[in-house]
């Protein structure tokens, strides 16, 4: 079961999301509140969660491709859903007199 988070939390979706990313890394590591919503939300996430507490063995950062700036970070939420409606409106062309 995947979260859909945008229709699930609205604006917030890009906070609620790093909370379950966060979460999925190590559970103790949010809220107690959140880490209940995350388990029933996600069931498969929780086991994952707990079998990585387990282990705790750390793993070395991924390789990032050369054109990626490791300042940058990916877009979530309201601002995707902006960037997604500006780029498209593009392609309109302006109006002219």
């Amino acid at each position: 079961m995947s979260i859909d988070f945008e229709s699930e939390y609205g604006v917030n979706a890009g906070y609620v999301q790093g909370l379950h990313e966060q979460w999925l890394a190590n559970s103790a590591s949010v809220d107690a509140s959140w880490a209940k919503i995350f388990e029933h939300e996600d069931p498969e996430g929780a086991a994952a969660s707990l079998a990585r507490a387990a282990a705790a063995v750390p793993t070395p950062p991924a390789p990032t491709a050369p054109d990626e700036d490791p300042e940058l970070e990916r877009l979530t939420g309201v601002s995707r859903l902006i960037v997604k409606n500006m780029t498209a409106s593009l392609a309109v062309p302006p109006a002219t007199t």
